[in-house]
């Protein structure tokens, strides 16, 4: 999503008196009617902060867009992703889902003694078998095939005020032909017809990055293994245990429900990892 960013980036200098920030590690709170109490932090952020000239120090800081990424067997959630944001937060102008599908479905490959079979050090090489994997170390699977992924984009019904999808859901994967994705910066804020710049998201720069993407998602599994493995070593139960040691499809910790209506889906690490977007990196994903 780096060139997504950059396009919000660019914007900034054309529109005085406004500040766009890109961020996706911030925790947000303050979340309206149904969903008053919840807790959530974005895959990625986009924030328009209009500067007071009578008032430097006061600042008028508008959440205008997020993003959510999880697996397609999460669906669900991250439907409920955009309602929080659309329906939570009225400031929110658009949110995007993108889903994943991961064939098979992972499951931590080391049993038992497998575990000491594990190679380590800087030169470990794991091997992508196809265009989009498996990924595979040792003969063992730590990263599916992504098999499908899409995105849709969301907005608030201007008469029921409720989240709807704007649009057909896009395929990022071939054959599908991908189109050019593209918002007006009128949809965030509001501005003059001359500073009513377009933001262009071209999918094909996603699409291309998947194969690097899946490696560093198998890297991420296999680090966290052992990490984990290191810490029941140096607390002197250095013996594998199926369903303890092995890394989960977290909970997403990053989402604290206080009622009905507020999600608990897994991410997807390395993707939310390039979503900080300080890091300004391509897209890669996390489980």
């Amino acid at each position: 999503m780096a060139k997504f960013l950059r396009a919000f980036i660019a914007a900034d200098d054309r529109i005085p008196g406004i500040t766009i920030v890109t961020d996706g590690n911030r925790i947000q709170r303050k979340f309206q009617k149904k969903y008053s109490g919840s807790s959530k932090t974005p895959d990625l952020a986009v924030w328009f902060v209009r500067e007071d000239e009578d008032d430097p120090c006061r600042d008028d800081n508008k959440l205008g867009f997020v993003a959510e990424v999880g697996f397609s067997e999460n669906y669900p959630s991250l439907v409920e992703d955009a309602k929080l944001w659309l329906e939570g937060k009225p400031e929110i102008s658009i949110a995007m889902i993108v889903a994943l599908e991961e064939t098979p479905r992972y499951k931590c490959p080391v049993k038992g003694e497998g575990s000491d079979s594990l190679p380590q050090g800087p030169d470990i090489l794991f091997e992508v078998k196809g265009e989009f994997g498996p990924v595979v170390l040792n003969g063992m699977v730590w990263a599916g095939e992504i098999t499908d992924a899409f995105t849709e984009v969301w907005i608030r019904d201007p008469v029921t005020g409720l989240a709807i999808r704007n649009g057909d859901r896009i395929n990022l994967l071939p054959p599908a032909e991908l189109p050019q994705l593209e918002f007006k910066m009128s949809d965030f804020i509001d501005v003059s017809p001359d500073e009513d710049i377009v933001i262009s998201f071209n999918w094909s720069r996603f699409r291309r990055g998947i194969r690097g993407n899946v490696k560093e998602l198998a890297q991420d599994r296999y680090d966290r293994l052992m990490e984990k493995l290191l810490e029941d070593a140096e607390d002197g139960d250095g013996e594998y245990k199926e369903g303890e040691n092995s890394p989960r499809e977290p909970v997403s910790a990053r989402n604290t429900p206080a009622r009905e209506g507020t999600s608990t889906q897994g991410d997807v690490p390395e993707l939310r990892r390039s979503a900080r977007l300080k890091d300004k990196k391509a897209p890669s994903y996390r489980e």
